[in-house]
C-alpha cells in the first residue's frame, strides 16, 4: 500500500498537481510518507521519469526534502546526473546545488548560506573531496564546478587529494591524451619550458559541460615540479585531450577521480 501512495505522489508531482510546496508540507509532515519516496527513488524507473520531467523536477528542488532524499540515493543521482532536463533545473537553484554539492558528505546543506559559502569552507570542500558520491555531484554540476574555480580554498581541498602526472610534449599544435583512467576534475597544471600567458585546447569534456569548446589561457612556469593555483575547473572524460603548441615540454596536471 506505501509504494501505491508513493507512486500516486510521483504522478501528482510529474503532472503539476502536486507543487513543490505541497510535496514539502507532505514529507516533512509525515515520517511514513518520506520513507516511501525514499523507497520509491531506490528504483530506476521512477527515477528516471523524475529526471525526465521539468515540472517534477521543479517540485522535486523546491521541496528540500525531497531533494535531500534525491541526494540520499545513488539510483536517484544516477538519474538526476544522466538528465539534462534535470540537471539544468538543479544548477539553476542555489538551494539544490548546496544539497546536491554535499550528498555523501554527512554535512547539512542549512549551515552554508550559498553554494559559494559552501565552496569557501574547507570543512566543506575537505568533505566533498573525500566522498565519491560529492566528487561525481560536483563532477556533473556546472554551477559547483563555477563556484570551485572561484574559490582558491576550494581548489585547495580539490588539490590535497589530486594525483599528479607528468606527460611530454614533442610535436607541436597536435593533440596529447592526457591518459586518465576514469572520468575526473581537472584542478591543476603547469608547463615546464616555457614562461608567459599561452592559450591550451582541452577536449572531451564531460557531456553537455558548459566548457565543451572551450580554450583555457593560463600562466605556465618554468618549473617541472611546482603546480601553481589554477585558474579553470573542468570536468574532463577518461579520452580528454590537450593541444598544446609549443615543442618539446613537460606537461603536469592534477586530477581528482570521481
Amino acid at each position: 500500500m506505501g509504494m501505491i501512495r508513493a507512486i500516486r505522489l510521483l504522478n501528482d508531482v510529474n503532472s503539476g498537481a502536486t507543487t513543490g510546496a505541497t510535496l514539502e508540507s507532505i514529507l516533512s509532515g509525515d515520517a511514513g510518507h518520506l520513507g516511501e519516496w525514499q523507497q520509491m527513488l531506490q528504483f530506476r524507473g521512477a527515477a528516471r521519469q523524475l529526471a525526465a520531467s521539468s515540472t517534477a523536477m521543479t517540485a522535486v528542488i523546491a521541496s528540500s526534502t525531497a531533494m535531500t532524499a534525491v541526494a540520499a540515493s545513488s539510483t536517484a543521482m544516477t538519474a538526476v546526473a544522466a538528465s539534462s532536463t534535470a540537471m539544468t533545473a538543479v544548477n539553476a537553484n542555489d538551494q539544490a546545488v548546496r544539497i546536491w554539492m554535499l550528498a555523501g558528505t554527512g554535512l547539512s546543506y542549512t549551515s552554508y548560506a550559498n553554494v559559494a559559502a559552501v565552496a569557501a569552507s574547507s570543512t566543506a570542500m575537505t568533505a566533498v573531496a573525500a566522498s565519491s558520491t560529492a566528487r561525481s555531484a560536483v563532477y556533473n554540476s556546472d554551477t559547483a564546478l563555477g563556484a570551485i574555480q572561484a574559490s582558491s580554498t576550494a581548489i585547495s581541498a580539490l588539490k590535497a587529494y589530486a594525483g599528479y602526472t607528468v606527460i611530454s610534449k614533442s610535436i607541436s599544435s597536435s593533440a596529447t591524451s592526457l591518459s586518465l583512467t576514469g572520468n575526473a576534475i581537472l584542478v591543476a597544471y603547469s608547463q615546464s619550458s616555457v614562461n608567459g600567458a599561452y592559450s591550451y585546447a582541452f577536449a572531451n569534456y564531460r557531456a553537455g559541460s558548459t566548457e565543451n569548446t572551450s580554450t583555457v589561457s593560463v600562466n605556465v612556469h618554468n618549473t617541472s615540479t611546482t603546480v601553481p593555483a589554477f585558474t579553470r575547473v573542468m570536468a574532463l572524460q577518461s579520452t580528454a585531450t590537450m593541444t598544446d603548441p609549443w615543442n618539446g615540454s613537460a606537461f603536469i596536471f592534477g586530477v581528482i577521480y570521481v
